[in-house]
């Protein structure tokens, strides 16, 4: 229990902390305190996106906390509405008056691979564009970082199946550094991250815990299984050391000081454990993001 945060290495040679701190629905002062006290507690490891609309928050929360930009890795994400301009929604995150990232993003990635209109203005915009693909957007992200390299370390994508990265490796010249993608216990994901594990591609998982509903992180046999892990490890521990274990990275979301902390307690699980924590899931199968929230045709694994 305990240590330093595991990391992996991307295929650009960056590292990436395999724990973040996910900020979606995080604003104002409260994501600018969420995140000074995340990377005082030794996070290096921010996720955000244009349409959280904590840009700003964040950026203080940065210069807040002391921590040299140099030491953390930050993931930003291009809006459904900019695939057409990759380039001047990274200089959109520039130009923000307490800079979200003054020296540059460590990634770059569509927050859904479906383009939508520019002219479309809401929050979360649902209509695939019919003239700009996933691999138009991916192209010209492969532009930006070819172009601004000491303002974008590296890119990848995210809730991308096999199919739309075959795509955008057949298409692209630059391998994805990241895939970012729901994965928990009842959405466990074996194809994709089989998949991006032979292209070396890094795979992190949003919704770790799947929802806060979930009849999993309640399960009486996980419950006891966590208590024979030790004070204070509680099932959440498990699903997150679970995809620790599975070798991929995880961004739960939180503004508690001390969900924090608990966050990054590492716990040691047996071949065994890992398989009743997924059969567990895997008795009450579930996607929390589907196409109510996305365009049809995004999730195909």
């Amino acid at each position: 229990m305990g240590g330093k945060i595991p990391e992996v290495t991307l295929n650009t040679g960056a590292r990436m902390p395999l724990v973040g701190l996910g900020t979606w629905t995080a604003t104002n002062q409260v994501a600018s305190e969420a995140v000074k006290t995340a990377l005082q507690l030794d996070y290096c490891h921010i996720d955000t996106a244009w349409q959280y609309r904590n840009g700003v928050a964040i950026g203080k929360g940065i210069k807040d906390s002391g921590i040299p930009r140099s030491e953390i890795f930050l993931c930003d994400k291009l809006i459904n509405t900019r695939h057409t301009r990759a380039e001047e929604a990274l200089e959109e995150t520039l130009k923000e008056p307490v800079p979200l990232n003054p020296e540059g993003n460590d990634w770059k990635l569509p927050a859904r691979e479906d383009g939508s209109p520019d002219y479309y203005t809401g929050p979360s915009p649902r209509s695939p564009s019919s003239i700009f693909t996933f691999v138009d957007t991916w192209l010209s992200m492969e532009s930006v970082f070819r172009k601004h390299p000491s303002k974008v370390r590296a890119i990848g994508v995210s809730n991308c199946s096999t199919w739309h990265l075959t795509q955008i490796l057949e298409a692209g010249s630059v391998v994805p550094a990241v895939n970012q993608t729901e994965i928990h216990p009842q959405l466990p994901q074996d194809k994709v991250i089989e998949f991006c594990r032979q292209k070396n591609i890094a795979v992190v998982a949003y919704s770790p815990l799947g929802s806060p509903q979930s009849t999993v992180l309640t399960d009486q046999k996980l419950v006891k299984l966590a208590e024979s892990k030790g004070k204070g490890i509680s099932v959440a521990n498990l699903l997150l050391n679970w995809a620790l274990a599975r070798g991929y990275g995880v961004i739960p979301k939180t503004t508690s000081p001390q969900r924090m902390t608990d966050n990054l307690k590492l716990v040691d699980l047996t071949k065994e454990e890992i398989e009743i924590i997924r059969d567990v899931g895997m008795s009450a199968p579930k996607r929390y993001g589907t196409p109510a929230w996305a365009a049809q045709g995004v999730f195909l694994d």
